[in-house]
């Protein structure tokens, strides 16, 4: 991280001369406010980044699979759209149960992960795919799931998922989408007649 140092009055002034600490700061204290470094002036307003110029600035984070963070539940969040579908059939036929498309601004090998189970008698099959191909499934009844898979812009990840014998329902919970990193938001006041 890049130190942050204070330019006095008297260094800028037109008798100063141009010293060596001066164009230091001058070259470092642009990539410390940038960094929030100690001491450093903060952005607030208009000067944050939208969500738009993440991927045009080259900002998009290349992650891999791991339970470090949880990047996606059931419900939206940066990065990705999030749909939850059937979650709970008695179809012998697939139903898709949950979908995930990037948006392109987390990319890399993704943990996806699905609890597999239902109600009554009854063996149930989950699979996974991407971009309409399938990648794996799973024949059982009630057991944590879990594939890491790459994901890239536009690629879009359904669990599907169908009952395969017996009178019950399958039924899929605990989708969870989990890597070696994430994004965060933290808060950036704007006033409102600015946006």
């Amino acid at each position: 991280m890049a130190t942050y140092r204070t330019i006095s009055a008297s260094e800028t002034d037109a008798d100063s001369p141009v010293t060596a600490t001066l164009v230091s700061a001058l070259a470092e204290n642009p990539t410390a406010i940038a960094e929030g470094a100690d001491g450093a002036l903060r952005n607030y307003g208009l000067s944050m980044v939208p969500d738009s110029k993440v991927i045009d600035d080259g900002k998009v984070l290349s992650v891999t699979a791991a339970n470090t963070y949880l990047l996606a539940t059931t419900i939206s969040v940066f990065g990705f759209s999030v749909e939850s579908l059937t979650v709970f059939t008695a179809s012998e036929s697939d139903v898709v149960a949950f979908r995930y498309a990037s948006l392109g601004y987390i990319v890399g090998t993704l943990r996806f992960n699905a609890n597999q189970g239902g109600t009554g008698a009854f063996t149930s099959t989950l699979s996974l795919f991407k971009n309409g191909t399938l990648v794996t499934s799973f024949d059982g009844s009630f057991a944590a799931r879990s594939v890491d898979l790459s994901f890239a812009a536009g690629d879009v990840v359904e669990w599907r998922h169908r009952r395969t014998s017996g009178g019950g329902n399958s039924f899929i919970s605990g989708f969870e989408l989990r890597a070696s990193d994430n994004y965060t938001r933290i808060g950036a006041l704007i006033r409102m007649s600015d946006l």
